[in-house]
């Protein structure tokens, strides 16, 4: 059995799941692992948000009791405006996830490797991180911002 077989066995794993890579030290000691669960397959849905906060909370949820390592959700766009990134937030923190991302497409979003995305203007996208920062329950949960601008606008003033 190979690593990643075996690790999803461990943490009673079957597909979806997908352990996506994993480090060890110069000694052979495991450092990480990654996983790769993205709810809207869980669903059976493309990743163009159908899938909604409360569904990727309980989704975390029961990643985070039987998962051993950090998780980083994707709350895509952290499912409205900046009161619902606030909202977004708390609830992904108490439901076990240390780092959250959020982008900064319009909704409803695109997968990232779609054409036709529209990201919000940049002033919107800082109000968010800023509702996102203010709503953490400490300063150690991480919150990551992803852009889909240089697809979008372009690379360059």
């Amino acid at each position: 059995m190979q690593e990643r077989e075996l690790f999803q066995s461990a943490l009673g794993l079957s597909p979806p799941w997908r352990v996506v890579r994993s480090e060890f030290d110069a000694a052979g000691r495991r450092l990480d692992m990654y996983l790769d669960f993205a709810p809207g397959r869980r669903f059976a849905w493309p990743d163009i948000g159908l899938v909604s906060m409360s569904e990727v909370a309980d989704t975390l949820g029961a990643i985070a009791e039987r998962a051993a390592i950090p998780l980083i959700v994707d709350s895509d766009t952290g499912f409205g405006n900046a009161l619902n990134v606030m909202r977004t937030v708390k609830l992904f923190a108490n439901r076990g996830a240390p780092a959250i991302q959020l982008e900064d497409q319009t909704t409803p979003k695109r997968c990232g490797h779609l054409a036709e995305k529209r990201v919000v203007p940049r002033t919107e996208m800082v109000g968010k991180l800023k509702a996102a920062l203010d709503a953490r329950p400490s300063a150690e949960t991480l919150i990551i911002a992803r852009t889909d601008a240089i697809a979008v606008e372009g690379f360059g003033p």
